[in-house]
């Protein structure tokens, strides 16, 4: 029923959705992790993969957010609904700003014009790009990291308070060499 429901449009609000998830009538979810076999012919558990647990995104003057907002992400299960134009793919543009300092979809179809693009990630409101910043926090490998992203700053962010190329903070992330 879950997936008829998130799948075909206008089957059931979300709210209601929800409602039934946490009540259970649409079954007790399983959180453990599935178990699989193979992807691209490699082990699933021979695949290193960097754990990173989010926990708060703080935006402010970002796409379709204005003045600051705080999201706690300190859950096993996140769901964004609302209405088009409530700021669902702006809370995951701000995630990708965050890490990358970069929007790639944007970035796409402002053709890399960096003026372009800097007007389209500001909330038409806000009048000056330092106003505009993303704020991630979160755990890897048990420690709290804190990556903070100004619009004035496109090329660089801080990491723990220290700053850093936007290269060296996707690096810490994905733990490239």
């Amino acid at each position: 029923k879950l997936a008829q429901y998130l799948s075909i449009p206008h089957r059931r609000r979300a709210s209601k959705i929800l409602e039934e998830c946490l009540n259970g009538s649409l079954g007790n979810p399983n959180w453990e992790k599935q178990k699989v076999k193979i992807l691209n012919n490699v082990p699933f558990s021979s695949l290193h993969l960097t754990s990173v647990r989010l926990k708060k995104l703080i935006i402010s003057n970002f796409r379709a957010y204005t003045k600051q907002h705080v999201c706690d992400l300190d859950a096993d299960l996140i769901i964004l609904y609302g209405r088009n134009g409530l700021g669902k793919t702006s809370f995951f543009d701000a995630i990708e700003f965050a890490c990358t300092g970069r929007v790639a979809n944007l970035e796409r179809k402002t053709k890399g014009d960096i003026r372009r693009l800097k007007k389209v990630l500001k909330y038409w409101d806000c009048r000056d790009f330092k106003d505009v910043y993303v704020i991630l926090e979160g755990i890897k490998k048990n420690e709290s990291f804190k990556i903070e992203r100004n619009l004035g700053e496109e090329n660089f962010g801080s990491l723990n308070g220290v700053k850093k190329e936007r290269k060296e903070i996707l690096c810490y992330l994905t733990d490239c060499n």
